[in-house]
């Protein structure tokens, strides 16, 4: 698109402002300010859509906007007085007041597009066509969309999206499918689906992700020989969180020189970890020609409490995606139906009684019209046809089904057990049956649109290929497995679970949550516990802990079934252990069901003498209870695990925690020697990434107590040394956690500017990467920085949410701190009764759990809020800050309380008492 304005042109298929044809220069951000202003220039736009809908979920400050802003009024021939293209309306925003003139590089846009015709039978449905067109034409620019299509069973979302897929099929197009899943399946399902496909179709893909998303590339083998599958996986290593990231390069690549539609179909199926790269796609700021369109059903969102309703309500609310429902058909919708279908029949009474007795749900009516069509009714009196109406399309497709010979019921009815989608050559080892025979009967349905559709075919593990169909719709699926007796269809299950394991002899881990699912349902224990296993360990390497744990738990349930013996006991305890730090990655550290999972691994770990898990278990329980800020536990625990094993990699991860525990604890001088035992421990280590992370973070905690003991020097040799190790190893969470780290170090320093510098650094990673807890401490010490701004709303609206972020998952280890960086802003702010509330809450924090490094600090501060009113109070809160600092050893906070102590003496207020400088 080309928005054109006096002599200039804002032209977003190049990203260019061209003034008298003549190319300006600008910033990326300033040309995205101006096209969005010019985009919505028929009205004002706020501060805060233009950071929302340009930053995106990036941190910038209100200065920022400013700064851009005036670059792109300088940019256009605009000044602060002659505002000629951007207006300022003070208090309300800005708006876009040339007169603007849309086109696409030759001829002025009319209409955007000429409706391609539509499908046959296809009623009802062209304002929500006309809604996804119009997406399509956003995404075309390079503003990535995402559209979610809700309606209920039967009510026509393939068949809206298959119109659109048609009328578009020059576009390339990636489909995938969701399948249901008691529990849940395999992560990234769809996602795998629609990208192999894509593959399939379009070989230039398999090249993109060669260069830019190899860890997608190793899920999906079958697209690449075996000898180029080594080297990829010896190159990747485990995909953990590089997934999500290298989706987003990838999605960037391919979209680069056509728009893309990606469409995942019956969303309220799908696994947690696709809902979360969705959220991701529509939330990266960079430009990408994508289109992403999911379908699921309300009902079953709301009985199962899915999360898709969650995050399409969240991407809707911050204008980051659409959602398009389908109501049922209308009578004259229905008239219009019948004259495609049945020109020459009587259409007004029958399209009354067909909404009556269907509702006008679409599938109801295909299928009842069907009906009568191949029986030959129509034309009878309508009170004949009244009787023929089934109460419900169950009921109707029931009646189908019952037409049918015994033999394809019988084939139906297995291939419902396989899926929605299945090979042939299963069903018929299922059954069984000759292979050829049951290829041909499916065929034969497919061919005139009888429950089944040819899906393509599939490789197998064993190199083979084997024709894949799909039924039409997922009633069919429901009518058919319901009919089946539950005896039969356990064993069903069993012969399909054992049909696959052959042909995936070898390769069992790709197909681990399918042959997991139907193990489970044939009450296959053994079988069912192993590919749960295997199913779950694949969650995790692709870090999809929610999928993880729900497999974890599931296993346990089994496990537990079997007889007591010491081998289930270990079995048990050996899940246990994973189990818990998926829950926590999944729920936070406050989740009561991780810290159940802990004790009860410790108790069998103790029972059976099994110091390996004992040891594990134990260190994990240490870590849940520094995060939750109990920090004496943490102590207690972590000492224990000191004396059990004293192995390298476990005395760092010991002493590392314990430098951490006790610098939160203020016992400075043993925070030291811990750090020194760390780091001692790490010189007989190799350098690999999860011992230099441990390091990383013990040189941060140990900075904490240098500077509290009066060492500033050493201090700050700790940060410097803390992000050389990061950059070492090239690790983003340790990139991450050195640089946050030196900014609190620079807070507690008063250094406004270097803690910004080095918070927006940090933040920028967490962002990207999704480290919450990283971002809520990015936000935190922002948000700080920005009271010192004059920013009062801003920061202390970015001081909360990083807070409210922190106490969502269950990471309170900080908190007390975070509210007297709340506390400090709000009286910067004049908000003195918001302030002593903070610190109030602070306190109780604190009291909960016996001591905290700042507690100086709150007493501090705690007095020069109360000072006007109750002198008394305060100055015996500054004497006990004082005892507090002294018994800390701290010189720093010393200093600080001496100083307000003089202050008070004399009988003055301190000009800032919260600005006060560094302990020289």
């Amino acid at each position: 698109m080309i928005y054109a304005f006096g002599s200039f042109e804002l032209d977003t298929r190049v990203f260019e402002l061209r003034e008298s044809g003549v190319v300006r220069p600008v910033e990326p951000q300033v040309f995205n300010v101006l096209v969005y202003l010019a985009a919505n220039r028929d009205r004002v736009i706020s501060k805060e859509e233009l950071l929302e809908n340009v930053w995106h979920d990036r941190f910038v400050s209100e200065t920022t906007l400013t700064s851009r802003l005036k670059e792109a009024r300088k940019a256009v021939g605009d000044t602060g007085k002659a505002q000629l293209v951007i207006r300022t309306q003070h208090g309300r925003g800005y708006r876009f007041v040339a007169e603007v003139r849309e086109h696409d590089g030759e001829t002025v846009v009319t209409p955007r597009r000429v409706p391609a015709p539509r499908p046959t039978g296809f009623v009802g449905r062209e304002a929500e066509l006309e809604r996804l067109d119009a997406a399509l034409s956003e995404a075309a620019t390079g503003k990535r969309k995402v559209v979610f299509v809700a309606g209920e069973a039967g009510a026509g979302k393939t068949t809206l999206v298959e119109a659109f897929l048609a009328r578009h099929a020059q576009l390339l197009a990636a489909r995938g499918q969701c399948v249901e899943h008691r529990g849940s399946g395999e992560p990234y399902m769809p996602l795998l689906d629609a990208l192999g496909r894509l593959c399939r179709a379009n070989a230039a893909s398999i090249e993109v992700l060669r260069r830019v998303a190899p860890s997608w590339l190793v899920q999906m083998p079958w697209l690449v020989p075996d000898d180029e599958l080594a080297v990829l996986r010896s190159r990747t290593g485990a995909p953990g969180e590089r997934m999500l990231r290298e989706l987003g390069m990838a999605i960037e690549q391919l979209t680069a020189a056509a728009t893309l539609i990606i469409l995942l179909e019956d969303l309220h199926w799908s696994d947690f970890a696709t809902l979360e790269a969705i959220d991701l796609l529509a939330k990266q700021p960079h430009a990408a020609r994508v289109l992403v369109i999911g379908t699921y059903r309300p009902a079953d969102v709301k009985a199962s409490k899915h999360p898709v309703y969650a995050v399409a309500h969240e991407l809707r609310a911050r204008k980051q995606c659409d959602v398009v429902a389908l109501p049922l058909l209308a009578v004259r919708e229905l008239e219009e139906y019948l004259a495609l279908r049945l020109p020459d029949a009587a259409h007004a009474d029958l399209a009354v009684l067909l909404h009556k007795r269907t509702s006008g749900n679409p599938l109801f009516v295909g299928n009842l019209v069907d009906s009568w069509v191949t029986r030959g009714c129509i034309g009878a009196p309508l009170e004949t046809l009244a009787r023929d109406v089934p109460d419900s399309l169950q009921q109707l497709i029931e009646k189908q089904i019952a037409a049918l010979s015994d033999e394809e019921q019988r084939m139906l009815e297995t291939a419902s057990v396989i899926g929605r989608e299945f090979p042939a050559a299963i069903v018929a080892a299922t059954l069984p049956a000759d292979d050829d025979d049951v290829e041909r009967r499916c065929e034969a349905f497919a061919r005139v649109g009888r429950f089944l559709r040819a899906a393509g075919t599939e490789q197998w593990g064993d190199g083979t290929f084997t024709s894949r169909f799909a039924f039409t719709h997922d009633l069919y699926v429901d009518v058919l497995y319901e009919r089946i007796p539950l005896a039969r269809r356990t064993r069903l299950h069993q012969q399909a679970g054992l049909a696959l394991e052959r042909a995936w002899q070898g390769r069992e881990r790709e197909r681990a949550a399918e042959l997991a699912l139907h193990f489970q349902r044939a009450q296959d224990r053994e079988r069912a516990i192993r590919y749960l296993q295997l199913a779950a360990e694949q969650a995790l390497g692709r870090s999809a802990y929610r999928e993880a744990a729900l497999h974890f738990a599931a296993t346990v349930e089994l496990i537990l079934e079997l007889p007591p013996s010491i081998e289930r006991d270990r079995r048990e305890l050996a899940i246990r252990a994973r189990l818990a730090p998926a829950i926590i990655a999944t729920r936070g550290w406050g989740d009561v069901q991780a810290e159940k999972n802990y004790f009860r691994g410790v108790e069998l770990a103790r029972q059976h003498s099994d110091m390996p898990h004992l040891s594990q278990l134990l260190y994990g329980l240490a870590i849940m209870y520094e995060y939750r800020g109990e920090y004496v536990r943490a102590e207690r625990i972590a000492l224990e695990r000191l004396a059990l094993d004293e192995t390298s990699t476990n005395l760092i991860e010991s002493h590392e925690l314990l430098t951490c525990a006790m610098l939160h604890q203020g016992r400075y001088v043993e925070a030291v020697r811990h750090a020194e035992l760390a780091f001692a421990a790490g010189a007989n280590l190799p350098v690999d990434v999860p011992n230099t992370l441990l390091l990383v973070q013990t040189h941060g905690w140990v900075s904490g107590a240098k500077l509290f003991v009066g060492q500033d020097e050493e201090a700050l040799a700790h940060n410097r040394e803390a992000l050389r190790l990061a950059e070492a190893i090239g690790d983003e969470l340790a990139k991450a956690s050195a640089l946050l780290q030196a900014g609190f170090l620079r807070f507690y320093r008063r250094e406004v500017e270097e803690c910004r510098k080095l918070a927006e650094a940090g933040s920028a990673i967490a962002r990207e990467r999704r480290f919450p807890f990283l971002v809520s401490c990015g936000r935190i010490l922002l948000g700080w920085c920005l009271s010192y701004d004059g920013e009062h709303d801003e920061a202390v609206r970015e001081i909360r949410a990083g807070i409210r972020t922190a106490q969502m998952i269950g990471a309170r280890m900080d908190v007390p701190l975070f509210l007297a960086i709340l506390a400090e802003s709000l009286t910067r702010s004049g908000d003195r009764n918001g302030a002593v509330e903070a610190l109030e809450d602070a306190m109780a924090l604190v009291n909960r759990h016996r001591s905290f490094f700042y507690l100086p600090e709150l007493y501090r501060m705690t007095a020069h809020l109360v000072a006007e009113r109750d002198r008394d109070t305060a100055v015996n809160a500054l004497r006990r800050a004082l005892a507090i600092a002294e018994e800390q050893q701290s010189p720093l906070f010393c200093v600080r309380v001496r100083r307000s102590l003089e202050a008070f003496a004399a009988g003055a207020e301190e000009a800032d008492p919260m600005a006060v400088v560094q302990n020289r």
